[in-house]
């Protein structure tokens, strides 16, 4: 147990700190202090006060261990949080209400946990807690920035939470998996409008009662990349093996559009035969695309091909690390990590990737080729570490993506997302409309969606 004692002040300020070559700067808000007027450097505006927090509190914790695999931990605080304000824009020197009245808020917390020991290198555990803490200071406790009048709807905040969680550690790799619950009871919402009855005013609001619910799981992005879990990789390593470059240096020299063809001849001719999973259109492709065709070099088509270049220039190179390197760059934040995102956060739902923390993703970068890929089997390290704790026919289960319906959602819309795309190409006339008829007319309905995606994208920032 112990004491939490704790004193703050924080001065909250706008300055003008640099006129850029200016004689003077024209504050154009509402303020009613200073609107209109010339600033000059070190002027303040909109806003000048300090705010006072005082903090005491005590807080206790227990554990009890009744077996040797079995831990149970309690524990709870209460505390006291004064909170007080000087205003130094809104009101004269000698002006009582410069100063605010102290306001008490009193708070407190209980917590619990269990962890039990499955084995030596297994275990389960779940924590629980309620929290009641003092509202924030800036925009909760007082009415505005600009008042030391009280908010006499302030809350205290509450929080209860709940996680259970399984982990499991190993000499090479220690992880847990766990799913949690939190609730955010009395949130405070503070601000201020434009007054409809009175222009040039400003109306202040509070919305107090609030209730917001954190939910979130642990997901394994990353790990198809870090262990190699994506077959078509081990088809591509294993044909790198067979056929070599006839080349030295990259070479700029015309591929196919045949997706086949195109790799075999990447390879042949040491062109980037491997730029990554984000590829859409191959450059062969992109070059019948566009209406008369690509310039010789431009550096955007070339960016994979410019860090291709840098890292197979390292005496260290290795395919397989490329592989790895190319994809955690690219596709997994650009396009995984951000649909991932997109989900979960429409759903209210957080996630935690623990196979990208960083230590991890150092520590299997410098992993041997030898023990991080197998012929016969994708993530071969890590079903090898997961035996000791999962049943080997969830391990040895085919594996299965979670693409999106995209050719489903095409056909349930087909004139609505084709002439969508037509109608984007007559506008910016970037297609030679026969190749872009192949695409449409095609079965290929990954290429269709990154165009109907790029029309969409197009038409939603167009100026009306």
């Amino acid at each position: 147990g112990g004491v939490d004692a704790r004193y703050y002040v924080g001065s909250h300020w706008y300055e003008v700190a640099d006129l850029l070559g200016g004689q003077f700067y024209v504050n154009d808000t509402n303020d009613e202090n200073t609107s209109g007027q010339a600033l000059k450097v070190g002027d303040r505006f909109n806003k000048d006060y300090d705010g006072i927090v005082v903090r005491g509190g005590l807080f206790a914790q227990a554990e009890y261990s009744p077996s040797a695999d079995l831990s149970i931990f309690l524990a709870s605080a209460i505390s006291n949080t004064t909170y007080s304000k000087n205003e130094f824009m809104y009101y004269a020197p000698t002006d009582p209400a410069r100063e605010s009245d102290k306001v008490d808020f009193f708070g407190y917390s209980v917590k619990g946990g269990a962890n039990y020991n499955l084995s030596d290198t297994r275990n389960v555990f779940v924590n629980i807690g309620y929290f009641s803490k003092a509202p924030f200071l800036d925009g909760n406790v007082f009415q505005s920035d600009s008042s030391t009048d009280f908010n006499e709807g302030a809350l205290n905040e509450k929080v209860f939470s709940a996680e259970i969680g399984y982990g499991i550690r190993g000499d090479k790799l220690s992880a847990n998996i766990n799913i949690y619950n939190t609730s955010w009871i009395d949130k405070s919402l503070t601000g201020s409008v434009d007054d409809p009855d009175n222009q040039g005013d400003r109306v202040n609001y509070n919305i107090a009662g609030l209730d917001a619910l954190h939910q979130g799981v642990q997901v394994g992005e990353g790990a198809d990349e870090l262990f190699y879990g994506y077959e078509h990789w081990l088809r591509y390593l294993k044909l790198n093996r067979f056929i070599k470059p006839i080349m030295k240096n990259n070479s700029r020299v015309s591929g196919f559009s045949n997706h086949r063809l195109n790799l075999l001849s990447n390879i042949i001719f040491n062109r980037t035969s491997f730029p990554g999973g984000a590829l859409g259109f191959n450059l062969s492709e992109i070059n019948r695309l566009v209406d008369g065709g690509i310039s010789e070099n431009p550096s955007s088509l070339h960016y994979v091909d410019s860090k291709w270049d840098d890292y197979f220039s390292r005496s260290d190179a290795e395919l397989s690390k490329w592989m790895t390197l190319v994809d955690l760059d690219i596709r997994l934040p650009e396009l995984l990590l951000m649909r991932m995102d997109k989900l979960v956060m429409q759903s209210g739902v957080e996630t935690r990737v623990p196979f990208l923390d960083h230590k991890l993703v150092e520590f299997v970068l410098t992993v041997p080729e030898k023990i991080l890929l197998n012929k016969s089997t994708t993530k071969p390290l890590l079903k090898n570490i997961a035996r000791n704790h999962i049943p080997n026919k969830i391990i040895d289960r085919p594996k299965q993506g979670f693409r999106a319906p995209i050719g489903e959602w095409i056909k349930k819309d087909i004139d609505y997302f084709y002439d969508s795309v037509k109608s984007f190409n007559e506008e910016v006339n970037l297609f030679n409309t026969n190749e872009l008829n192949k695409v449409l007319n095609g079965s290929d309905y990954q290429k269709k969606w990154y165009l109907i995606n790029l029309s969409q994208w197009h038409a939603s920032r167009r100026v009306q």
